[in-house]
């Protein structure tokens, strides 16, 4: 089972009549404003005010400070991302797993591009705005997709492996959140948006299919996903230098393949190590041997995404 908490509540008072209500709101869409065009830094709650056309004194009403203004914000933005994504997936009934799965890729990448402001807020500010690494608030917040993905499973029952699902599913979908979120908050030159659906697609399926053999190089990645406790996921500003250590073992061990292809499933498999640093209350059901396996098919999976389809 893929458990979820519900959403926090960060107001000083909840606003109920229609006027109060539409005060929020437009705190909130001024919240939004200045953080895409000026950065956390410059979001005041005197900016924030004056960018809503409301009295800094009527922002104190909702909320105690520009901490609890960003973070509704942002739990916001991923409950809506959360639901439109869970809508996606349940419009896709009946159509290929592969087909569906890509789409759930695509729907998610497309959304962070559009929130990368958000996100990068996340990013750098959710060791202080939750006390958390930005991946675990991100899991924490999401209901609606771990559902969606047990329903899907269901429906493709037949065709599935089911000596774990639960910690299968648990895995595949904490890897695409990581490498989507990696995706709006730290673009690379050579990977665009859709250069990563196809991988992360067809690595979905290979994994939840039934994984053949062990790619042999997954024992030399196997180390980058076991770093400790004091390992974090919070690393929009590591997965670069990773990026590179990770695309010079694989251009030396001749893992390239398609050049299209190798780009963005080495992206992918540079934010694997985020999963591994969570701690363990993030991951309920899904044991340390448990998540070693999943990681180690899936990225088995992404590194046969690198070489060219044939036929």
């Amino acid at each position: 089972m893929l458990a979820t908490t519900p959403p926090r509540s960060y107001f000083r008072k909840k606003p109920i009549q229609a006027r109060s209500r539409r005060t929020v709101e437009a705190i909130l869409e001024a919240t939004d404003r200045v953080l895409r065009r000026d950065g956390y830094e410059v979001a005041s709650t005197n900016r924030i005010a004056q960018v809503a056309g409301y009295s800094v004194g009527s922002l104190y009403q909702y909320f105690a400070d520009k901490e609890s203004v960003v973070r509704t914000l942002i739990d916001q933005s991923l409950a809506r991302e959360d639901q439109l994504v869970a809508e996606c997936l349940a419009k896709k009934e009946g159509q290929p797993l592969g087909h569906v799965l890509e789409s759930l890729v695509d729907f998610l990448l497309q959304g962070r591009w559009m929130d990368a402001h958000v996100h990068r807020t996340l990013a750098s500010e959710c060791a202080g705005l939750y006390g958390q690494p930005a991946l675990a608030r991100i899991l924490e917040a999401q209901a609606a997709l771990p559902t969606a993905l047990q329903q899907l499973a269901i429906k493709h029952w037949d065709g599935l492996r089911r000596d774990d699902l639960g910690a299968t599913l648990w895995v595949l979908m904490a890897a695409t959140q990581a490498v989507t979120f990696q995706a709006a908050v730290s673009p690379q030159p050579d990977v665009t948006l859709a250069s990563l659906v196809a991988p992360l697609g067809e690595a979905w399926s290979h994994a939840l299919q039934g994984p053949g053999l062990e790619h042999p190089l997954v024992e030399e990645l196997a180390p980058t996903w076991r770093r400790g406790p004091n390992a974090t996921t919070d690393d929009a500003l590591t997965v670069s230098p990773r990026l590179a250590e990770l695309r010079a073992l694989l251009l030396r061990s001749q893992v390239a393949g398609d050049p299209a292809r190798f780009a963005p499933a080495a992206f992918a498999l540079a934010c694997l190590p985020a999963l591994a640093a969570l701690p363990a209350t993030a991951r309920p059901g899904v044991s340390d041997e448990a998540l070693d396996r999943e990681l180690r098919v899936f990225a088995s999976a992404l590194l046969e995404t690198c070489h060219a389809p044939t036929g």
